[in-house]
């Protein structure tokens, strides 16, 4: 017996398990933060940062380059894949300069909200708006973002086949 698990719902469990081991660190940080000391340091944080690497990774972390792949025509690819990288690095400098302000000015826990938001939103998107793409041609994924019926697209292709061949 072959388990398939498809694309879409990996991402939804990356989204939302990124989201909810996020929510759970701010929390333990809002209510344990200043009570931390070098001494007495918690396995609780260390332990949720193990799970959410783990979630990121069967989702976030991988699967947008495969859909990046699936979802465009091969004369864009290259030129989505720019970017994608572009946007990637700008997001990770500015998360690495803005963090330490975040951490002093509104406490450490501040981001984490703010991260596990970002994740609820993604979310929200995957469940919403992206298709189910394992297993379907461009063509197939084409329809499907616009919105075609593609059964419909081929009945029309066959009646101009046979129109042609009538005449």
């Amino acid at each position: 017996m072959q388990h398939d698990i498809h694309r879409r719902t990996l991402l939804l469990l990356s989204t939302g398990g990124t989201c909810i081991t996020l929510t759970i660190l701010a929390i333990y940080l809002v209510l344990f933060g200043n009570l931390l000391q070098a001494s007495n340091v918690s396995i609780i944080p260390v332990i949720d940062l193990i799970i959410y690497q783990v979630v990121f990774e069967i989702g976030l972390g991988t699967l947008p380059n495969v859909l990046l792949c699936e979802l465009f025509p091969t004369e864009l690819k290259g030129f989505v894949g720019v970017i994608n990288v572009t946007f990637d690095g700008t997001i990770g400098l500015t998360v690495s300069v803005l963090y330490k302000v975040f951490v002093d000015n509104l406490g450490s826990y501040t981001i984490y909200f703010i991260f596990a938001t970002s994740c609820f939103l993604a979310f929200l998107m995957v469940f919403i708006w992206v298709p189910e793409t394992k297993g379907k041609t461009y063509n197939e994924i084409e329809a499907l973002l616009i919105g075609k019926n593609l059964n419909s697209l081929n009945e029309e292709v066959s009646t101009d086949e046979m129109d042609s061949r009538e005449i």
